[in-house]
C-alpha cells in the first residue's frame, strides 16, 4: 500500500516520466476504493489521466481506460453511501478470489464474483466495462466448477458488453 501511495504522490507531483510508471496508479485507485477512500481514488484517477494525456508518447486505449476509471470514480461519488460500502467490500473480497481458486475454493470464489457483478451493476449500470470484465472472470470460475451453461452465458454477456464498449470508442479517444 505504501508503494502505491508513493506512486500516486509521484504522479500528482508530475515526477512520472513515462506511461509505464503510471500503471501503478490504477492499482492504487482499486486499493483506495477497497479502503473506502473515494475522494482520494478520484484524485489519483484524475492525476493518472492528466499524466497520460501529457505523455510524449500518448496511447489512445490507455487514455480511454483512464477516462473510464475517472468516470467510475465519479459514479461512485454520486452513489448512495450503502452502495459505496458494498462496492468497497466487493473489491476487497474480489482481491481474494484468485487466491481462493488457487487453493481449490472455486465455489467460494464464484459467490464473491456473483456479488461483485451485482454491486457493479447497481453502481455503474448494466453496460459498464467493469461489469463485462467481472462477468468474464465469473464465467471462468463457473467453467472450473463444471457449470458450463452458466459459464457460457456469463462469457457471452461479458464479451458482448466489451464489444459494445470497443465500438463506442470514437475520435474523442484518439490523441
Amino acid at each position: 500500500v505504501l508503494s502505491l501511495a508513493l506512486a500516486v504522490t509521484s504522479c500528482q507531483r508530475g515526477e512520472v516520466s513515462d506511461q509505464a510508471e503510471v500503471a501503478p496508479i490504477g492499482a492504487a485507485v482499486d486499493s483506495l476504493h477497497a479502503a473506502g477512500r473515494f475522494a482520494e481514488a478520484r484524485q489519483a484517477a484524475r492525476s493518472r489521466l492528466e499524466r497520460l494525456r501529457r505523455s510524449p508518447r500518448p496511447v489512445a486505449w490507455k487514455i480511454a481506460d483512464a477516462q473510464h476509471a475517472l468516470a467510475m470514480c465519479d459514479e461512485l461519488a454520486a452513489a448512495p453511501d450503502s452502495l459505496r460500502r458494498a462496492y468497497s467490500a466487493a473489491v476487497r473480497a474480489a482481491a481474494t478470489s484468485d487466491s481462493l481458486e488457487n487453493v481449490g475454493e472455486v465455489a467460494e470464489s464464484e459467490k464473491i464474483l456473483e456479488r461483485r457483478v451485482a454491486v457493479e451493476r447497481a453502481v455503474f449500470g448494466e453496460r459498464d466495462p467493469a461489469v463485462a470484465a467481472t462477468l468474464v472472470t465469473l464465467s471462468l470460475s463457473r467453467a472450473r466448477l463444471g457449470k458450463l451453461s452458466q459459464a457460457f452465458s456469463d462469457a457471452r454477456q461479458g464479451l458482448a458488453l466489451a464489444d459494445r464498449k470497443s465500438t463506442r470508442l470514437n475520435s474523442s479517444h484518439l490523441v
